[in-house]
């Protein structure tokens, strides 16, 4: 399976590195786009080939600084894709990256946490 790997763009959409060999997803940066669908539909497509035949142990790092409401719902989504490769005993670990004191953001990964029914670990940096 192909590495998906996209940069970001200032302030509009985040850097992508999906590696399928590593079991390394992350996403990086803003995620602010007026149609985030347009973007984030490439990335779940991918997810969803990945979740078929993953690795071992799947690791996603979301290290964004902020996001909106179009990328909220995406995330959601690509959050519950993700979620899915942890399927027949393979692992899944789901750390979310945030400055200390970011409140905003500590509540977002909570908030996913809770709709997703899956741990989310909370990383402070």
């Amino acid at each position: 399976m192909q590495q998906l790997l996209r940069e970001g763009i200032h302030n509009k959409s985040p850097e992508v590195n999906f590696d399928a060999n590593k079991g390394f997803l992350e996403l990086k940066g803003t995620s602010c786009m007026e149609n985030a669908r347009s973007f984030y539909d490439e990335l779940l497509k991918w997810v969803a080939e990945y979740s078929s035949a993953p690795s071992g142990h799947t690791m996603l790092h979301i290290r964004l600084k902020y996001f909106n409401t179009s990328s909220a719902k995406c995330l959601l989504e690509l959050l519950e894709r993700t979620k899915e490769a942890g399927k027949e005993g393979k692992k899944v670990q789901i750390s979310w990256y945030c400055n200390k004191g970011d409140s905003d953001m500590v509540e977002a990964a909570e908030t996913f946490s809770e709709l997703i029914e899956y741990p989310i670990e909370l990383v402070t940096e």
